[in-house]
């Protein structure tokens, strides 16, 4: 069976793995310098950067990196870590490429990975670069975030402030790296709790990353969510409420749902209680927790099944127009007590109807997750101008995850609220008499990227099956198009 490019990438890594690991030492037979003209590592002393193959794999892997296009950086890095181990070359060109691998390792929540790498290449960077240079800077920067993301905050102030020191001597104190180096101080002390010293560096980070904010402006989105949760955390929600909604506006402008995340950079959105764009169906044991991005709904509930953990995802084209809309991977991970992700379990080895019975004997008096589980026909409506991304009563097409068929009628009247009460008594809400005939499953992994059509009004739904464990709390991440949306969800009910 051939191998997916992620399966493929898993590989490389595996390969790379000992060698990516190993000390750097300068290599005689290669006196290839590299120093650094305005913060960025320029070839000299030997082959162009034009003609040398590591150089070209380099600068299209950090361009990816930049551009928040992941899979395809860490391709094109680990390609240069193969290109140097054929050449056997020992120079720092093999630290700058752990470096980058580091950071893609970080954008990508794979703490531990980034933490080994930039720990075992610290001492490279200091040698060949200086240690006080802005790569030495950018290490320390990095490092610090993967320390703190895993709770070694104590380790990751002392990173932190030697970035941050290194940074305002080279640059002074408004420059982007310098921001950056703010924001990193302040997720620290947002996580010791010291939210009153958070805020001020927060506020620092974002005066100067307003006016240079970073590639479509996601660094300085990301301290404005910085903030939020920081006022939120203080009791200041309606202040935390302006911070996430200017966040939410901006990442909604680099948002395209009919391509993936290897096209165009990718784009998180999480779902925060008490925020307007969060919303949920209030239920003790199953809420259904849903946000609007780029008029798509984005719903997801977690059930435990009779012998797994079963995440219902509904997908809903809250347009006045027909869109197609990329349906990719979905994962399930544990943040307490562990922080772990849980196995996702392919529906061909499961007997679906059978673990699909037992959910609906414990959903079916939550009549809005009993009528997203069925196929139906009953048309949305408009309120306020628009349809309304609150009402789960409209079409629906109910199959395995982003394998649904071709919903086996014509397109969905747009209706005003009144046609739609209308259209909602006409029609014989009874499952016997309203369920048209269920889609066939169709064969494939749900953790595959597939563009969908969808009808205005019309939404689609099914199960994504995790291994089954218990936690405490857990993040489920939905991808559409260029997105991952994130819920979080405590404890489900014995």
């Amino acid at each position: 069976m051939p191998l997916t490019p992620h399966i493929q990438l898993i590989v490389i890594s595996g390969c790379f793995a000992a060698f990516i690991a190993l000390p750097v030492f300068a290599d005689k037979e290669s006196q290839v310098a590299i120093s650094t003209i305005a913060g960025n590592p320029v070839l000299h002393g030997g082959a162009s950067v034009e003609r040398n193959l590591w150089s070209k794999l380099y600068d299209s892997g950090n361009k990816a990196l930049n551009e928040r296009l992941y899979a395809i950086a860490e391709h094109k890095i680990l390609a240069c870590l193969k290109e140097l181990q054929r050449t056997g070359a020992r120079d720092n060109r093999l630290a700058l490429a752990r470096k980058s691998l580091a950071e893609i390792y970080i954008a990508t929540e794979r703490y531990s990975q980034a933490e080994r790498i930039l720990n075992s290449s610290v001492g490279d960077i200091e040698r060949f670069f200086g240690a006080r240079s802005k790569l030495t800077a950018d290490y320390y920067n990095d490092l610090a975030k993967s320390l703190v993301c895993q709770g070694k905050n104590k380790k990751a102030e002392e990173y932190c402030d030697r970035a941050l020191k290194i940074r305002t001597a080279l640059f002074g104190g408004r420059h982007h790296d310098v921001g950056l180096s703010y924001k990193t101080r302040a997720l620290i002390l947002t996580k010791e709790g010291w939210f009153d010293e958070a805020k001020d560096y927060y506020q620092k980070a974002l005066l100067i990353l307003k006016a240079e904010p970073g590639y479509e402006q996601m660094d300085y989105a990301d301290a404005l969510d910085g903030m939020g949760i920081v006022l939120r955390n203080e009791g200041n929600s309606l202040e935390a409420k302006q911070y996430f909604l200017e966040a939410h506006a901006i990442k909604e402008k680099a948002i395209k749902l009919n391509v993936s995340a290897n096209q165009k950079g990718l784009v998180r959105f999480t779902w925060r209680e008490g925020v307007s764009d969060s919303k949920q169906v209030y239920d003790s044991a199953y809420p259904l927790k849903y946000m609007v991005i780029d008029g798509v709904r984005v719903a997801a509930t977690v059930v435990r099944s009779e012998h797994l953990v079963a995440c219902l995802v509904s997908i809903a084209n809250c347009k006045k127009e027909g869109a197609e809309i990329g349906v990719g991977p979905v994962s399930l991970q544990e943040l307490l007590p562990k922080q772990r992700y849980l196995a996702y379990i392919d529906p061909g080895i499961l007997d679906l109807p059978l673990e699909e019975q037992h959910i609906v004997t414990l959903t079916w008096r939550r009549h809005w997750l009993n009528h997203i589980q069925k196929t139906r026909i009953i048309p949305g409506y408009i309120a306020h101008g628009a349809l309304d991304p609150d009402n789960f009563f409209g079409n629906n097409v109910f199959g395995q995850y982003g394998n649904w068929g071709i919903a086996p009628r014509e397109k969905p009247p747009v209706v005003t609220r009144e046609q739609y009460f209308q259209a909602k008594r006409e029609f014989d809400l009874d499952p016997e008499t309203n369920q048209v005939d269920p889609v066939d499953y169709l064969t494939g992994s749900a953790l595959e990227y597939r563009p969908v059509f969808i009808e205005a009004g019309d939404a689609r739904t099914g199960f994504i099956f995790f291994q089954h464990e218990r936690f405490d709390k857990a993040c489920l991440r939905v991808s559409v198009g260029n997105t991952i949306v994130e819920f979080p969800f405590k404890a489900l009910p014995n």
